[in-house]
């Protein structure tokens, strides 16, 4: 995201009252201000931490007064006994909102109440941002945006570059973890994911005329798509929708059609599919999608039904829950979701939005990676076994719907079962390759027999499970080091373990998702059919519906 500092005041008033008007993106009566404040005790003087104004319709009641959302008005920051912070509500009404921004973006005045203090703003021009699904293709702002789903928000947002009156935060990472965890517990933002929007103020227009609704025509055809108008829609507009088909990069397939409320889009929905529904008159951007969250929509039509998984491990009876996938029509519908800059500020002390973008960016992307599980580093302290198996399996049941396979030199019954056999899907693919490599001094072909014993001990029925081990045994297949877990998909996906699943969390080692996964996954099967001989084949399950 880029805001050009020359863009004139005019323009941004001008994108502001288009947006705010009824019949564009949306029919407003309201606008809900909520703001993260902080207090110096010493001054009483309060200045902006984060500000969102969102534009609504609401039945609600327009606020004379300020509402506190934190307990007694005010909290305290941990080890800072000079400033207290603190979370603001107040509903306006339209034209106060119009006053409110102007006196913002003209004279860098903030009040609502109190006069309120804050950095000179370097304001944006309108910018759609496209509607949060809970997908890797979210947008990192949805995090401190309200509600944004269904067709996505414009926003306009006023950048502090200076930070001056939040520094204090910014230079202290442990502090701003504690205290994004504390507004989160008031409201459902993520302020610490996103700190170079800390002294900012946002004002957001959710898009909010009509409501959109997909399903597909047939498999991998593409997919009709319906517009519910809000009632006070008077006249129905036409509408561009823009449609392309990505493989690698390169658009494969590029549609645009008409749209009043309704139309068919032939298209192939493999690949990166992504589209838009546009207003030509104004160039709005009304609403999008891409890739997976079309997907999501409508070609995951699966319907659960709850099944139990029983099996021993280590002496004791383990029993899971797992789900058989049928396919049905009932989740082919969608469910409907209704500055100038300050020239006596010296150079030196400027960074522009792209400087605060690209550090929190910086400093965040370890810790977003290990919360997608993409790359997780283990030191070998207590419970790291077991968060590291917790990981595996959280992979498990993310990405495993279509199968999953493990590749491990020292695989043994126990390793599977505290991996594979967590998988919740009933009789979805699940293989294993091992050498059945040993620490103990035994041949292979006893720690087969060992193995089938193991396996044994459970009843196949209670399993409910498509399973096939197979290991390297003479001249059969090729020697192998490197340790996986592979998921099938359309798309595949593989992680590097770093480690033998029995030494998992054990010692230090970095599971990590790897980039060519589709030849990993052709590396598996090349293996699994030169070891597709009786001699090879440890154990194998049977399909049970």
């Amino acid at each position: 995201m880029s805001y050009d500092i020359s863009i004139p005041k005019e323009d941004v008033i001008k994108d502001f009252n288009l947006l705010r008007q009824n019949g564009i993106v949306g029919f407003y009566n309201i606008c809900d201000i909520i703001q993260i404040f902080g207090i110096e005790l010493k001054t009483k003087q309060a200045f902006n931490i984060f500000t969102i104004a969102t534009f609504e319709k609401s039945n609600r009641d327009i606020n004379d007064e300020e509402e506190y959302l934190t307990k007694e008005g005010l909290e305290r920051f941990k080890d800072n006994k000079d400033i207290k912070w603190g979370i603001k509500k107040k509903i306006i009404n339209i034209n106060d909102s119009k006053e409110f921004f102007e006196r913002l973006i003209n004279k860098n005045i903030f009040k609502l109440g109190e006069k309120c203090k804050i950095e000179e703003l370097s304001f944006s021009k309108k910018q759609y941002i496209s509607p949060n699904y809970g997908s890797i293709f979210d947008n990192q702002i949805s995090k401190v945006l309200k509600n944004n789903f269904d067709e996505g928000s414009y926003i306009i947002e006023g950048f502090d570059l200076i930070k001056e009156n939040v520094k204090f935060i910014l230079d202290d990472p442990q502090l701003l973890k504690e205290f994004s965890e504390k507004v989160s517990d008031y409201i459902p933002i993520s302020i610490g994911s996103l700190s170079d929007r800390l002294g900012n103020v946002i004002f957001q227009f959710p898009i909010r005329i009509f409501k959109s609704s997909i399903k597909n025509i047939k498999p991998d055809k593409g997919f009709n798509i319906k517009l519910y108008y809000d009632d006070e829609m008077k006249e129905i507009p036409t509408l561009d929708i823009v449609t392309s088909n990505k493989l690698d990069g390169v658009i494969t397939d590029f549609k645009v059609e008409k749209i009043r409320e309704e139309a068919e889009v032939i298209i192939s929905t493999r690949n990166e599919v992504e589209y838009k529904i546009i207003e030509p008159k104004n160039n709005l951007i009304l609403s999008s999608r891409i890739s997976e969250t079309i997907k999501e929509i409508i070609m995951d039509t699966h319907i659960p039904s709850i099944r139990k998984r029983t099996f021993a491990l280590n002496n004791k009876m383990c029993e899971i829950d797992t789900v058989i996938l049928e396919k049905g029509n009932d989740r082919n519908k969608l469910i409907k979701k209704y500055k100038d800059m300050n020239k006596s500020i010296p150079q030196n002390l400027k960074r522009n939005e792209e400087d605060w973008i690209r550090n929190r960016k910086y400093d965040d992307e370890l810790k977003e990676l290990e919360k997608n599980k993409k790359f997780i580093q283990y030191y070998g302290k207590d419970g790291d076994d077991e968060k590291a198996l917790d990981d595996i399996r959280f992979l498990i049941k993310r990405y495993g719907k279509q199968g999953v396979y493990l590749w491990d030199p020292y695989l043994s019954a126990d390793d599977i079962k505290k991996t594979l056999y967590y998988t919740p899907y009933i009789n979805v693919p699940l293989k294993a390759i091992s050498e059945l490599e040993s620490t103990k001094k035994c041949s292979k072909e006893e720690r087969k027999k060992d193995i089938k014993k193991e396996f044994e001990m459970d009843d196949i029925d209670d399993l409910q499970m498509d399973f096939e081990f197979r290991a390297k045994f003479g001249e059969n297949g090729f020697k192998f080091h490197d340790r996986f877990i592979i998921f099938p998909l359309e798309r595949p996906k593989v992680w590097s373990l770093g480690i033998s699943v029995n030494q998992l969390g054990k010692s230090h080692h970095i599971m990590q998702e790897v980039k060519n996964a589709q030849h990993i996954l052709n590396a598996f099967n090349e293996l699994w059919e030169k070891l597709n001989c009786e001699e090879c084949k440890v154990w194998k399950t049977t399909k049970n519906s």
